[in-house]
């Protein structure tokens, strides 16, 4: 048989876990205020409005004077994905594996392609694009073109099969 102290303990964990899964009466519900403060709520910290000019107050505002202070700074920076295509030789490595010929010969045809965006525009694909045009600009494109030369023989290899 199990000590007295450990069944007493197992008691009452049990009665203060039972509890937890309880709605709270309506009475001691408190809603918890959606004031949002940069000092996190805390009095000791200080007060952003009191200490930041305000020409800097706020993302946007702020992204306009890190600009007016430094035009090439990297907060407001977009990667140039034209021009990392051309250093690479991207459309090069492309034209002399072949790839374009190879999705023609497993029939992907611009044709059939273009058919596709009427098609992805019901499924709301281009207008998501469209509406995350920096995030994809700034964090997809580079992944995809700096990856894209040991990917190009990985994807003609793909198409040859």
């Amino acid at each position: 048989m199990a000590p007295l102290s450990t069944l007493f303990t197992s008691a009452a964990l049990l009665a203060t876990g039972a509890s937890a899964f309880t709605a709270p009466s309506q009475s001691t519900a408190v809603r918890p205020s959606t004031n949002l403060y940069e000092n996190f709520g805390f009095d000791f910290a200080e007060d952003q409005v009191e200490n930041t000019p305000q020409i800097i107050l706020g993302e946007a505002n702020y992204k306009k004077w890190v600009n007016s202070v430094d035009p090439d700074n990297m907060l407001n920076r977009q990667y140039a994905v034209l021009t990392r295509v051309r250093e690479l030789g991207l459309l090069e490595k492309t034209a002399e594996l072949g790839i374009l010929s190879k999705l023609e010969k497993n029939g992907l045809t611009l044709e059939k392609a273009e058919a596709l965006l009427p098609k992805l525009e019901e499924l709301g694909l281009l207008s998501l694009v469209a509406n995350n045009q920096q995030l994809l600009i700034n964090g997809v494109a580079p992944l995809a073109v700096e990856g894209a030369p040991l990917l190009l023989p990985v994807v003609a290899g793909a198409l040859d099969i």
